[in-house]
């Protein structure tokens, strides 16, 4: 027990939620780097080795999307909502409601089952148009905007992560995309960004 001036303030039980409560975003911090720091080199090992991991086409990198990627942004969501800047300013929400809806549109427009990584049909319409990687385009807006709403340095290390991650996913996508369709016109029309 801890007494001020004769009054209990906590008791040892207390004061280990308290630890527990103050540990966890650090717990928590760290789960989320470790999610992302493989991901990043699942996508380094495919880019520089025989490798390959990404675009998942086998259980190995089916797993690290499928495991990984939803433990980074549940962790990216977790470290974001527990900021202590939970002021929300309007600049801070236009990337990542921009970003939102140009990821939304993006899934839409190439539908579900060719998001997951199961061969369809390239699709040249929509924000396809105007980029060759639009849901990484809408992804890497909404990180900046979490950047920007939770100035933590936290929040800051695993979006840079992530935002290398998309960067990089596209260079390990396109030789997959110019085996499977007739991806190097289109390589030509449009760019990979913006």
């Amino acid at each position: 027990m801890y007494k001020v001036f004769g009054i209990t303030i906590f008791s040892s039980k207390t004061k280990k939620v308290i630890k527990l409560i103050f540990l966890q975003p650090l717990i928590i911090f760290i789960i989320t780097l470790i999610s992302i720091l493989i991901l990043d080199l699942s996508l380094i090992l495919t880019l520089t080795t025989k490798y390959k991991l990404w675009p998942p086409t086998n259980k190995i990198g089916f797993a690290l999307k499928w495991i990984l990627t939803p433990i980074t942004i549940l962790g990216l969501l977790y470290l974001t909502l527990t900021s202590p800047f939970q002021k929300i300013y309007i600049l801070t929400l236009i990337p990542i409601i921009l970003g939102l809806i140009i990821a939304i549109w993006s899934v839409k427009t190439l539908t579900l089952h060719d998001t997951v990584g199961i061969k369809g049909k390239l699709s040249k319409k929509g924000p396809y148009k105007y980029s060759r990687h639009p849901q990484y385009v809408g992804y890497i807006s909404m990180l900046i905007g979490l950047i920007i709403y939770t100035h933590t340095l936290q929040v800051l290390i695993i979006s840079i992560l992530a935002i290398l991650w998309y960067i990089l996913a596209t260079y390990t996508e396109e030789p997959w995309l110019e085996k499977n369709y007739n991806y190097k016109a289109y390589k030509k029309q449009t760019p990979r960004f913006l």
